[in-house]
């Protein structure tokens, strides 16, 4: 039995009464009503289920040190596993392709910013609105030769819409909702921005990494082990538009930097946060417990 996050650990119970031999139980995230992880009733009934239990999964090493010093799991019983991104669907490509959906005109010239995700509160893509208006205001030349893609759907999008027309800056950004093809969008950006107030491991920064993308991240969660301080990205506190648009500043004005950081973005995700990455740790988890792996 694996079961995973807070809302499907009760089926431990349920995976022990059955006789079931084998019982893994793993963390992707914070849960919606408790961000920080300062649930004091969340708290008891991880611990209280934890005996049922042989090995917790974090995908983060936030989350570990959650169980292990909040939660009072022995370290011995935790084996931390991060995502794995399939790099076959996202890859880096060295020409910008249309995007037919898209009322944008991409230009090689141009620089293009995006960010993917649910457009709610903990996404925090307002941040993100308010740093690329500050870059307008301040570097006015800029104007027609930036554009951002906020990709998504949510409350925050009417109010990212609201807060860009009062600026009139509309037309410089576009905002189709949720799509499918996040893989092709990702092919057509230059820098890639996360400005959540709080991650576990994060899907978008791996797929924008897999592209061979530059990334923006706040310093949360598990963003910090996925984007290397001026190695594969920049790093800036959350809630910050002053420190995200000098983070912009500096990738939408350094071409070349932009290039590095992303050919050290690709190589690092396929070297540690490939789906094969990740299938082989599972597996090895699996095993440690006496299961016969299926062939």
């Amino acid at each position: 039995m694996h079961t995973r996050n807070l809302a499907a650990i009760e089926y431990q119970v349920s995976a022990f009464l059955a006789g079931v031999k084998y019982r893994v139980h793993g963390e992707h995230g914070w849960d919606t009503f408790d961000p920080a992880g300062n649930n004091k009733k969340y708290q008891w009934l991880r611990r209280l289920l934890s005996p049922l239990i042989q090995v917790f999964i974090p995908l983060s090493l936030h989350l570990q040190t959650y169980l292990t010093d909040k939660v009072k799991i022995s370290a011995r019983k935790i084996v931390r596993i991060c995502n794995g991104v399939d790099t076959q669907k996202f890859y880096p490509e060295k020409t910008r392709k249309e995007l037919p959906v898209c009322p944008l005109t991409f230009v090689e010239k141009n620089v293009y910013i995006g960010t993917v995700g649910r457009m709610h509160g903990v996404k925090d893509q307002i941040t993100l609105v308010q740093a690329f208006v500050l870059l307008m205001q301040r570097h006015a030349e800029l104007i027609g030769q930036v554009y951002l893609l906020l990709v998504g759907d949510g409350p925050l999008r009417a109010q990212a819409i609201e807060l860009l027309e009062k600026h009139q800056l509309r037309q410089y950004v576009w905002l189709p909702g949720e799509r499918q093809d996040i893989a092709e969008i990702m092919r057509t950006l230059d820098i890639f921005v996360l400005p959540s107030q709080n991650e576990g491991i994060s899907n978008a920064i791996l797929e924008a990494m897999a592209t061979g993308l530059p990334v923006i991240a706040t310093e949360v969660g598990g963003n910090p082990e996925l984007v290397e301080q001026n190695q594969t990205g920049l790093l800036v506190p959350p809630e910050s538009p002053e420190s995200m648009v000098n983070a912009l500043n500096v990738l939408i004005k350094d071409k070349q930097k932009r290039k590095q950081l992303g050919e050290r973005s690709l190589q690092r995700v396929q070297d540690n946060f490939s789906i094969q990455v990740m299938v082989k740790n599972y597996t090895d988890v699996y095993d440690s417990l006496g299961l016969e792996r299926k062939q």
